[in-house]
């Protein structure tokens, strides 16, 4: 009697694990995120700056643009950032 008790445990065990996978499986499968929200920006701003007299014309603020363009090359980093 104890050989048919084996493989019906064994089998049980099976069923259970397969079981387990799929409620693993299935809990994965969540609702996808709000896309809408993350890619909504804001309108951008002029970039701002200020000295230790306080804030700088938008003269002297395109100067300064200009000059860290100049120095950085062809990296598109200073670009992403003020579009933030």
């Amino acid at each position: 009697m104890s050989r048919n008790l084996r493989p019906r445990a064994t089998r049980a065990l099976g069923i259970a694990a397969m079981a387990g996978a799929c409620l693993l499986a299935a809990a994965g499968c969540a609702a996808l995120p709000d896309t809408d929200a993350l890619t909504a920006r804001p309108p951008a701003q002029a970039a701002r700056f200020e000295s230790a007299r306080g804030p700088l014309s938008a003269k002297r603020g395109a100067a300064i643009l200009a000059e860290l363009k100049r120095k950085s090359g062809d990296i598109d980093i200073l670009e992403k950032q003020i579009a933030l």
